[in-house]
């Protein structure tokens, strides 16, 4: 009996590197891309624990390999690995993108803050000159988040975390690279850090750090999150975006959860708009309390498309076909609500 064997090559393989990587739909969608332009590339997760990032890198290397996306919880790990990083990734201090030029060299790029822009721009005609955001989160996509918002001009940016070493941190930054933008933070747990520089404000917790998920402000999905001092409302009623850049609502891990309880978002305007980077589900709680309330919603499904789509130009220096993405998306989904009914405007289905 004679067996035949398939074999299938590939000019080349791009990576996902990210801890988890179960819930990703960047397969599906930058292979359909790949396919529909006739570039015999091949998308692949890769699972990476932590303490083997810089493993994974040289592997890439001595693989071959022509690019990768970075996730969570590499974007600001994977920095000192990489040979060379682009101006925007180095002021924003995190990574998602990787090219491997013709050299061999690892050089880094961070598409989070074109994609959210884009995604804004796209789903909410939100421009954010002279507003006001809160983002949660001090992680790599909140610093896309953040840098991305100042560089378009936003007025002020409040950042929440349960660090505030790390809160501290992504705002002493941003003021440096854009003093004209006031920040101030929000730490879940009080660390004895005072923020004193200019512009800034520190709203402290008093959480032990040793609660558990609940009582570090992580909601269990019935709209409470346990602060024992919750966001201020002077902070919320002057809002204009509200961004969730943590894993909180991720399937599996962290489902039904949300950084912002149901009653705190009655606080904030009827004109905000509410983002959540998670995508998995499309709609995350916090995206379902924001549509009760009435307000405009950004999926993070359409941030993965936009930010997908200019990965795709940095691997292939070629157009995204965006169309292509988006259906591969939509595919991937499922039973799950649709891309096409995602990002629609106040009182629709949002």
């Amino acid at each position: 009996m004679q067996i035949e064997a398939k074999v299938c090559v590939f000019e080349g393989v791009v990576a996902l590197l990210g801890h988890p990587v179960l819930h990703s739909l960047s397969p599906q969608m930058q292979n359909a891309a790949f396919r529909a332009s006739g570039i015999p590339y091949r998308y692949i997760a890769f699972d990476v624990k932590p303490e083997l990032l810089a493993s994974a890198v040289e592997g890439m290397r001595a693989l071959g390999f022509r690019g990768a996306n970075v996730t969570i919880p590499h974007k600001v790990e994977i920095v000192k690995h990489l040979d060379e990083i682009d101006a925007v990734a180095a002021q924003i201090g995190a990574v998602n993108t990787i090219v491997v030029d013709a050299d061999g060299r690892l050089i880094g790029y961070n598409t989070d803050a074109g994609g959210l822009l884009e995604a804004l721009k796209s789903d909410a005609s939100f421009d954010p000159r002279g507003k006001n955001a809160l983002i949660f989160g001090a992680g790599g996509a909140a610093r896309a988040c953040c840098f991305a918002l100042a560089s378009a001009g936003i007025d002020g940016i409040t950042i929440v975390n349960r660090s505030s070493v790390n809160a501290l941190s992504l705002a002493n930054a941003l003021r440096k690279a854009h003093p004209d933008c006031k920040v101030s933070t929000i730490a879940l747990e009080s660390e004895g850090q005072a923020d004193c520089a200019p512009h800034g404000a520190t709203y402290g917790s008093g959480i032990m750090k040793n609660a558990s998920k609940q009582e570090n402000g992580m909601s269990d999905g019935t709209g409470t999150t346990g602060l024992t001092s919750p966001i201020p409302h002077a902070v919320l009623e002057k809002l204009d975006l509200v961004i969730n850049a943590t894993p909180l609502g991720l399937w599996p891990e962290w489902a039904g959860q949300s950084p912002l309880p149901r009653d705190r978002l009655g606080a904030v305007p009827a004109e905000c708009v509410v983002v959540d980077l998670v995508y998995r589900p499309v709609r995350t709680p916090l995206l379902k309390y924001a549509a009760r309330r009435g307000l405009l919603t950004v999926s993070g499904l359409s941030i993965l498309l936009h930010q997908g789509a200019l990965a795709f130009r940095l691997w292939t220096a070629k157009p995204a076909p965006l169309d292509v993405m988006k259906a591969a998306l939509n595919a991937a989904l499922g039973s799950e609500e649709p891309f096409s009914e995602l990002g629609e405007s106040r009182g629709g289905k949002a």
